[in-house]
């Protein structure tokens, strides 16, 4: 999940509204459609 900063790989675009890669903590916020965060 690390590797995946372009919002792509495994996820489905057409279920995720946006993808932020956080530098300071180091961990990646998927957001999506239904409101759930990975």
């Amino acid at each position: 999940m690390m590797d995946n900063k372009n919002g792509g790989g495994q996820y489905s675009m057409e279920n995720v509204i946006g993808c932020e890669y956080n530098m300071d903590n180091g961990y990646v916020e998927v957001y999506y459609s239904d409101g759930n965060i990975l």
